[in-house]
């Protein structure tokens, strides 16, 4: 069964110190679980130095964890309460974990009855351009898909962390928005006839830092269980409600969601649009026939939003309608500016 956690910066006198000190904190805590996947959200407004704070992170990792490095993605944005760093984690329980590394790269493989689950990582590259960055991340990406016997149509979540995502860079002889060229090039990639199980969840995220990045998950079954259907295309929808789901079955059963970034919410009043993506979250229990209460099956919340003085009304609602949950509160560019807050999350049972 997969844990979900977020952990704050612990006490230090450096940020090394800081950093070893959180990660030893993840260890002792959760010592008869495995750690596949380490999301690192670095508050640009406290650490400045992009590159030395990435690499720092990178290599404090390496000294704690050793041979049993998790996946991971490392991003800089503002979080509101000047919190130095936030770690959001995943942890499986009595499961078969591979941790693998092709070229300078670590990834995750995770062993279920009927498949394996792959926990890619950031893959990041910072060429001159964006379009080079982003035909090397899905070059790469594909090596790794390949070499456990998968491809992009396993992929279920996806999250492309874009530098600059509502600015423009030269394209095909013009200039282009910057999502708009990483899509190109994305589907040049997801072709139509590997998508059986329908498109994966995204997230598109701004990120401070020049690197382009994609992160993914995926999960496929193994050769002799072809049969088993461990995703349905149905179950991925782009509803007037403005949540985007997506079901799969690991040995539990997992409801991913986000929002839509393109939604145009009816009200631009921040208590209003927490207040409508809340409930349309809810929605998810009608849509797939969820038998548990939503409240005490969510396994986390990940909020963005876009005016950092509204994150006390955010977390105060939050609290009051799911008092148990994990979350944690951003404050990145928001792709769609009529957009106040997004959410997205885990479902499981």
């Amino acid at each position: 069964m997969r844990i979900v956690k977020f952990i704050s910066a612990k006490a230090g006198n450096t940020f090394e110190s800081r950093i070893k000190n959180t990660l030893h904190h993840i260890l002792k805590e959760d010592n008869k679980q495995a750690i596949v996947k380490l999301d690192i959200i670095i508050n640009n407004e406290v650490e400045e130095e992009f590159n030395e704070e990435y690499e720092c992170f990178v290599e404090t990792m390496k000294t704690v964890f050793k041979d049993k490095m998790p996946a991971h993605s490392i991003v800089f944005q503002h979080i509101p309460g000047n919190e130095e760093f936030v770690i959001h984690y995943q942890v499986y329980e009595n499961t078969n974990i591979q941790y693998k590394k092709l070229l300078n790269h670590h990834y995750v493989t995770v062993k279920h009855d009927a498949g394996i689950e792959l926990f890619s990582g950031a893959i990041s590259f910072k060429e001159d351009s964006l379009l080079f960055s982003a035909q090397r991340c899905f070059d790469f990406a594909e090596q790794i898909l390949m070499a456990e016997d998968l491809n992009f149509g396993h992929i279920y979540r996806q999250w492309n962390y874009i530098p600059q995502i509502n600015g423009l860079s030269d394209y095909d002889r013009q200039k282009r928005a910057n999502i708009y060229i990483f899509n190109e090039i994305k589907n040049i990639f997801f072709e139509e006839a590997l998508l059986i199980n329908g498109n994966p969840l995204e997230s598109d995220i701004n990120n401070l830092d020049r690197r382009l990045s994609i992160d993914f998950n995926a999960l496929g079954p193994y050769p002799e269980n072809t049969h088993t259907k461990l995703k349905d295309k149905e179950n991925y929808t782009q509803e007037n409600t403005g949540i985007k789901s997506k079901f799969i079955y690991n040995d539990s059963h997992e409801y991913w969601f986000t929002s839509a970034s393109d939604h145009d919410h009816i009200s631009h009043d921040i208590e209003q649009q927490t207040i409508q993506t809340l409930k349309n979250i809810f929605t998810l229990k009608e849509k797939y026939k969820v038998e548990p209460n939503i409240q005490d099956h969510c396994k986390f919340i990940k909020v963005k939003i876009k005016n950092s003085e509204d994150c006390k009304t955010v977390e105060e609602l939050i609290k009051g309608l799911l008092p148990n949950v994990e979350t944690v509160i951003t404050c990145p560019a928001l792709n769609q500016h009529h957009n106040l807050v997004e959410m997205e999350g885990l479902i499981s049972y």
